[in-house]
């Protein structure tokens, strides 16, 4: 698990690494990995004032102890993230996002949890404020879990 996401821990996914990111600021981005990166909800469309907007969580791979029916909700107070993951494709929503958000009719889409090979490893990159909460959030205790589990799961299997 890092906080932030360098060059040294990228070289270490493309040998083999599994690596859960935990985004959680904007400047956590310190590589180069395509277009993927991060940026703060604040001051942009994703900033959460907006009637229509709903964060959701995929639940066929992950989070699925998470009894929302696949929404973020109260259950998630105190996690709310602050940054979000820019520069996916339309591709990648179909199998490696695992949590977004959208803004209006379905505008402005963008990842919360999403994963990416990289050469022979991979990332996993998570922006909800779960480091703080272990302790004391059951969603957060969950939702660790499960991203730990999904990472190491193809490793013992080769």
């Amino acid at each position: 698990m890092v906080e932030t996401l360098t060059d040294a821990w990228r070289s270490y996914a493309q040998n083999g690494g599994q690596v859960l990111w935990l985004a959680e600021r904007a400047d956590s981005y310190q590589t180069h990995l395509g277009q993927w990166g991060v940026a703060a909800r604040d001051g942009r469309s994703w900033q959460g004032d907006w009637a229509s907007s709903m964060s959701w969580l995929r639940q066929d791979q992950l989070f699925t102890g998470i009894p929302t029916g696949g929404t973020v909700d109260f259950a998630f107070a105190d996690l709310t993230p602050e940054t979000v993951l820019v520069g996916l494709q339309p591709r990648d929503f179909a199998s490696r996002v695992h949590a977004g958000l959208f803004v209006g009719w379905v505008h402005h889409v963008v990842a919360l949890v999403a994963e990416r090979p990289v050469d022979r490893g991979r990332v996993l990159a998570c922006t909800f404020r779960i480091r703080e909460q272990l302790d004391q959030h059951p969603v957060a205790t969950i939702m660790m879990d499960d991203m730990i589990r999904h990472l190491t799961e193809g490793v013992a299997k080769g």
